[in-house]
This record gives structure tokens, C-alpha cells and sequence, in this order.
């Protein structure tokens, strides 16, 4: 799919699009072919993410996945937009930029923690 969003965007707005308004909505094409671009980006690396996460959570590293998440949702992508938006006055293209940012960093957080195969120690269930 992110490979569609990217190559071919049309196909996902013409449904949208009449004769009557294609004119008119030339400019929110043009923005939304780039938010495609944007979902193609997230959508990869959320993949990563989920599959990894759920790998360490899966392990019993659930207070590292608890930690960075916390730590990554505010300093990446939750002050980072209201300040940009607040102060800055980002547009519509720079929360998702930061939003893009926390996925990114996420998934190479967990891949890079499940590479590192301390969750291979750790049991989930003690014995007695």
C-alpha cells in the first residue's frame, strides 16, 4: 500500500473527484498527495514497530516498551507538535513530520532492543 501511495495517489482520490469539482479542488489534491506520502512513510515503519513491540512485550520487557513509549510520545511527538503549533504556527505538514519522527524512532528503538536479545534471558513465568 505505501508503495500506492506514493507511485500512484490518483487512484485513491478519484473516487472523490467529479467534473463539477475537480477544478476547485486542485489545491486539496495537491496537499493530499503529499499526506500520502506521509501515510506511506508511517505506515512502514509501523509496521516495524508493532512487530518488534509486540516481540519484546511478548518477552516480558514490558516496563522498557512502557518507558520508551512514555519518554518518545512526549519528547518527540506530543511537545514537539503543540509547540510547533502554539509558538511556531506550523502548518498542516509539521505534525506530521513530528508524528513521522515518533514512529521512526519507535520501530528503531524496538528493533534495536530485540536485536540486542535481552529479552531472550528474561521469563515471563517464574518457576517455584
Amino acid at each position: 500500500m505505501a508503495f500506492l501511495f506514493v507511485t500512484i495517489p490518483m487512484v485513491f482520490l478519484e473516487p472523490f473527484l467529479t467534473e463539477e469539482n475537480a477544478a476547485d479542488i486542485a489545491p486539496t489534491i495537491a496537499i493530499t498527495v503529499v499526506l500520502l506520502r506521509f501515510v506511506a512513510l508511517y505506515s512502514i515503519f509501523d509496521g516495524v514497530y508493532i512487530v518488534f513491540s509486540a516481540a519484546i512485550k511478548g518477552a516480558g520487557d514490558t516496563r522498557f516498551v512502557m518507558w520508551v513509549t512514555v519518554t518518545i510520545s512526549l519528547c518527540v511527538m506530543v511537545l514537539p507538535i503543540w509547540l510547533g503549533i502554539t509558538m511556531f504556527g506550523l502548518g498542516l505538514y509539521g505534525p506530521w513530520i513530528f508524528v513521522s519522527a515518533y514512529i521512526i524512532s519507535l520501530s528503531v528503538i524496538f528493533y534495536l532492543r530485540f536485536r540486542g536479545g535481552k529479552w531472550k534471558s528474561m521469563r515471563v513465568i517464574e518457576t517455584t
